[in-house]
């Protein structure tokens, strides 16, 4: 089948339909190996057979792509490391950033350098090389948080540059920009990364993450949600159930920001911040012992941690909401 079609990897499916009601079932197949990458069935009311139409869409798009990422990873990762070439270095990378650890992000950007200096206009490994600069600024690792997000914005304009087409490049830079205190800029350039990708889960989630930090609760959920549906397997669901805890932070929504955060920690354990909302959650509701051990937690993973420390700079629109996370936190009894 591979041979005969000229790809790798193949989408089927099939549609039935009874009176007013259609299921439509899909696959992702491997077409080297005939392996099942990803399957799933959509039982839907025929009330706007276009409506339904453009969500089955949506869905499909947005649950293909990680699938087939992770089929290229895990090939990558099978393959001798004197025999990869730019695109294994970058899946590998790929894999790596998204385990979220100090050590993880260090082998991403090492991985990532070597693709570059292979395939210098290489847009993909530009963005992933941004992001993991962009965590290693969040927590302190790396060169530390200052030369960190510089480089995160020099590798994100550099993978616009090289392919301004590049809904993930444009995203990578309104990363940046969110994190230098620009959140319109940033809304601007994940519109623009959304109207050249209307399946991007990476742009519709960090949409959400905007809405969130700048104090709007009830606009950042809806997208937040939205990239849960769009990707509910994939690899960056910690952070948009994260997300949800920080929007719920800055609306003082105490109980749920300790929910998203346990569904975060259910994702990946190791994802700091997931302790940082919890401590501060937990520190206004007056739990003082899930406090202290989300506080712990926080700081096993960002020693010597105090409230005055740059690796707690977050993107907040408002200086109250600041001021509110750091407060839960002095609570939970971090150092001053």
């Amino acid at each position: 089948m591979s041979r005969e079609l000229g790809v790798r990897y193949v989408l089927e499916g099939s549609v039935r339909r009874a009176s007013n009601h259609v299921r439509i079932t899909a696959q992702l197949i491997d077409a080297t190996s005939s392996h099942h990458l990803w399957a799933d069935r959509y039982d839907r009311e025929l009330a706007d057979v276009f409506a339904v139409q453009d969500e089955i869409a949506r869905h499909i798009t947005g649950a293909i792509a990680p699938g087939i990422i992770s089929a290229e990873i895990q090939q990558a990762q099978r393959k001798d490391p004197s025999q990869l070439d730019a695109w294994d270095r970058t899946m590998r990378a790929h894999w790596h950033i998204r385990r979220f650890t100090e050590r993880d992000l260090a082998e991403a950007r090492r991985l990532l350098d070597e693709a570059i200096a292979l395939d210098p206009a290489n847009s993909m490994a530009l963005a992933d090389l941004s992001f993991a600069r962009h965590f290693e600024a969040v927590f302190g690792w790396g060169d530390g948080p200052a030369e960190s997000h510089a480089q995160l914005g020099a590798a994100a304009r550099k993978a616009v540059a090289a392919d301004e087409s590049d809904a993930m490049a444009h995203t990578s830079l309104a990363i940046f920009d969110l994190f230098s205190g620009r959140h319109e800029e940033a809304r601007r350039r994940l519109s623009l990364a959304l109207d050249l990708d209307p399946n991007s889960v990476f742009a519709r989630g960090y949409l959400g993450v905007s809405y969130g930090f700048g104090g709007d609760y009830e606009t950042a959920l809806p997208h937040l949600e939205q990239a849960l549906l769009l990707s509910p397997r994939g690899p960056l669901l910690v952070i948009w159930r994260l997300c949800k805890g920080w929007a719920a932070l800055t609306a003082e929504h105490y109980e749920e920001a300790v929910n998203f955060a346990a569904q975060a920690s259910e994702a990946n354990p190791e994802f700091p911040d997931i302790y940082a909302v919890l401590a501060s959650a937990n520190g206004h509701l007056g739990r003082a012992a899930a406090a202290r051990t989300a506080l712990d937690q926080l700081m096993h993973r960002m020693p010597n941690l105090t409230a005055s420390d740059e690796r707690l700079n977050r993107p907040f629109g408002r200086a109250a909401d600041r001021e509110r996370f750091l407060e839960g936190l002095r609570k939970a009894g971090m150092p001053p």
